[in-house]
């Protein structure tokens, strides 16, 4: 399929659907459509363009009520008073401007990573939880949404709980956390490198990110709920025929036998008791958030601790190893294991794609697989990867990036 079949049928899709929507109701609202369409592949930057060509010919009509952009037929007039829908839309929204849900994604995130730091090897890793690190960031005075120190280098985390695409094209704001993970990225010792967590990332915000920034981000795939704050959101989540792009969660388990929490109290006890959350203390609660999370988070971290050997190797062969180390580990991150000469050949094609000078590295070629595997021995040692004979894997862990592709979706 050519790239411009493959936009036609994605446009056929936007048009088709949108259209059959509001032929069934009133009105449908628009973001929580594009919402819907990420479900079978379709970005929101596409979707949100398709849909204003619509409006502009004429198709489409939409209006703003209550603060929400709804789409409905132009030919009729709007309005929702009473509609199944506008309850249903609003109730969503309720759940969005809850002031403990920006929190939650935050929270859930602070106590993975804690849990994490119990499951490695070796004391290179240390999380801690929203807040001020002006001491840390080289005087940077605002709130990070949790800061993470792999061997000596500090990842600020970024959290963006909305809905949107986030995208370096981000219209009304929503580039903020962009430029929120910019102001902490410092190439300074100590080097400080942003890390940006949403539900959904464009490729170029990723790229942004590792270069030149030697950050990453964590696509969660999901938003997130916690069950006992929402008692009407799930059926208003499957009328929106959004149910699956929402994760509902408890509230978490701590290591005080009474003490269980959610966004809003673990936000309460960041600033009023800060030593009720130390990451021994919150770590349990990991065993309540869904394996599916779990395995991204974890993806992240490791895939962050690879990285960071570059920036720790002394001389050229073992800068090069480290490449082809993290080049391959992309590979295995995203397959069910790997032999270990097959992990090399890989990262040593990723790297002769990389090196200008390949015909220097060339040459020292065997010396560079031969450290490459010491760096593998070195992670499987950390329980970073695990080891079955001749193969290697990564463990219980998932590609913290996403790409989609349509129909299928995620």
């Amino acid at each position: 399929m050519n790239s411009q079949s493959a936009t036609q049928q994605i446009e056929e899709f936007i048009e088709d659907t949108a259209t059959n929507r509001v032929k069934a109701f009133p009105a449908w609202p628009t973001s929580i459509f594009q919402l819907e369409l990420e479900g079978v592949g379709i970005y929101q930057n596409k979707s949100g363009s398709y849909l204003a060509k619509m409006i502009d010919r004429g198709d489409l009509a939409e209006e703003h009520v209550g603060g929400v952009p709804y789409i409905y037929d132009s030919s009729d007039d709007l309005n929702l008073d009473g509609t199944r829908v506008q309850r249903a839309t609003e109730t969503f929204y309720e759940y969005r401007n809850n002031p403990g849900q920006a929190t939650l994604p935050e929270f859930t995130l602070y106590v993975a990573l804690a849990k994490e730091r119990t499951l490695l090897n070796g004391d290179f890793m240390d999380i801690y939880p929203k807040g001020n690190y002006t001491h840390i960031l080289r005087g940077m005075p605002d709130e990070v949404d949790g800061l993470l120190k792999l061997n000596g280098e500090w990842f600020p985390l970024q959290v963006y709980s909305g809905i949107q695409l986030l995208t370096m094209e981000s219209h009304n704001g929503k580039r903020g956390k962009i430029k929120q993970a910019e102001k902490v990225s410092n190439e300074k010792t100590p080097k400080s490198n942003p890390v940006i967590i949403s539900h959904l990332t464009s490729e170029n915000v990723r790229d942004h990110m590792r270069d030149p920034h030697d950050g990453t981000v964590l696509d969660t795939r999901k938003l997130i709920a916690c069950e006992a704050n929402h008692s009407q959101l799930e059926s208003a989540l499957k009328f929106l025929n959004i149910r699956d792009r929402v994760e509902f969660i408890p509230r978490l388990s701590t290591a005080y036998e009474r003490l269980e929490l959610d966004g809003n109290r673990f936000d309460e006890l960041v600033d009023e008791v800060p030593t009720a959350i130390t990451p021994e203390k919150i770590a349990p609660g990991a065993t309540d958030l869904p394996n599916r999370y779990r395995r991204l988070v974890r993806g992240m971290l490791h895939l962050l601790h690879v990285n960071t050997f570059w920036r720790r190797a002394d001389g050229r062969t073992e800068r090069e190893a480290s490449i082809l180390l993290q080049e391959a580990f992309h590979h295995l991150l995203r397959s069910d294991g790997m032999d270990i000469d097959e992990y090399i050949d890989v990262g040593w094609e990723e790297l002769e794609s990389r090196l200008r000078t390949i015909k220097a590295a060339q040459q020292r070629e065997s010396m560079i697989r031969d450290k490459a595997r010491e760096y593998v021995s070195t992670l499987v040692s950390q329980n970073v990867m695990r080891q079955r004979g001749d193969t290697i894997y990564a463990r219980n862990s998932a590609h913290p990036h996403t790409s989609l592709s349509f129909p299928s979706g995620f």
